[in-house]
């Protein structure tokens, strides 16, 4: 939690649009938020001294998608803490299903 009580949120996402909606409802609603561009920079998550209250993260990114990204923060003991939400813009129930086949068991 940031010092002026504000949750602080990453948000992980590759589209600069849906970066803008998504950062100024959160925003609005009274958090803290810090947009990080791509999953490549996202893995550099664990090698931070504070942590995020919640991790929003995109599941199709370039570089590291969103499984990988959840993948290496929850390898780090700080970060299995951390609440992690993973968002998508699939659409298709043949896409989503096959998306939902590659969920870790």
């Amino acid at each position: 939690m940031t010092d002026n009580g504000a949750k602080n949120i990453i948000l992980v996402e590759d589209d600069p649009a849906l970066t803008r909606l998504m950062t100024h409802c959160l925003e609005r609603a009274g958090f803290r938020v810090e947009s990080i561009g791509d999953g490549r920079e996202a893995l550099d998550l664990p090698q931070r001294d504070t942590l995020a209250d919640l991790v929003i993260v995109d599941y199709l990114m370039p570089y590291a998608n969103g499984l990988k990204v959840t993948r290496a923060l929850r390898a780090d003991p700080r970060w299995q803490v951390v609440p992690i939400i993973c968002v998508t813009e699939i659409s298709s129930e043949v896409r989503l299903a096959h998306v939902s086949a590659l969920r870790p068991a």
